[in-house]
């Protein structure tokens, strides 16, 4: 059987009864560009190399942070959960990680509704609105023996208020939000 991973996998076996020259195929030709293994190689030999720099591991100090969700991520593995990538102090990035079960009591609905999103039963949600909101949440550290790792606490994250001196507070939140208004006591 053929490995499909293996652009390389030459297409001559010796027991497999096929005749390759009445075919036009020749022996170690590359399956999918019709390139013989020596001419791949050759091409590739130009190509720059993929270099990674080296830099040190940064220590968060426990406590509250500003950020910007930059991204939205779902995964499957192990669990189904998503992740919203924050990017805060100096480009360090942070996820703070939710599972994907949504209703308006678990934990990842209570921060859709902090952000002003419908949470409702029958109402698609569209996380994707949260990237480029400025965002507020509290690290804590975790040591283990592989160091020390900052780890956002779920329940904190809630979008950033601005300060407008003109307007007054407002919420940093996706457009149609309409924040509650204040109870004046009287």
């Amino acid at each position: 059987m053929k490995n499909r991973n293996n652009l390389f996998e030459p297409r001559h076996y010796s027991n497999d009864g096929v005749d390759y020259a009445r075919i036009g195929i020749e022996k170690n030709q590359c399956t999918l560009t019709g390139e013989t293994i020596q001419e791949r190689k050759s091409k590739l030999r130009g190509k720059k190399k993929m270099e990674l720099s080296v830099k040190a591991h940064k220590i968060v100090a426990e406590g509250v942070h500003e950020g910007v969700i930059t991204a939205v991520v779902y995964r499957d593995t192990p669990l189904q959960y998503t992740d919203y990538n924050i990017e805060f102090e100096d480009g360090i990035n942070i996820k703070a990680s939710y599972p994907t079960n949504l209703t308006p009591e678990t934990i990842h609905g209570r921060m859709l509704l902090r952000f002003g999103l419908p949470v409702q039963v029958g109402v698609n949600v569209n996380p994707d609105k949260l990237i480029g909101i400025k965002c507020v949440f509290v690290t804590v550290n975790h040591t283990t023996p592989k160091g020390t790792f900052p780890e956002v606490m779920r329940d904190s994250l809630k979008p950033a208020p601005i300060i407008n001196p003109n307007e007054g507070l407002k919420v940093n939140a996706p457009s149609g939000f309409v924040p509650p208004q204040p109870q004046v006591p009287g």
